[in-house]
């Protein structure tokens, strides 16, 4: 899933990325984005991680 941020954050920005663009990228369903508090949590992680 943080490659899958990582991806479409290359292709568009911030602002346009969506927890549903997301999972979708990264082939998960929606309730696994739960384990991060926020967007923005979920992007440092795959920016600290990538």
């Amino acid at each position: 899933m943080l490659q899958a941020i990582l991806d479409l954050m290359w292709q568009s920005s911030y602002g346009t990325l969506t927890i549903d663009a997301i999972c979708e990228r990264a082939g998960v369903k929606k309730g696994c984005y739960y384990f991060f508090k926020s967007k923005s949590e979920h992007v440092t992680e795959a920016i600290l991680d990538g």
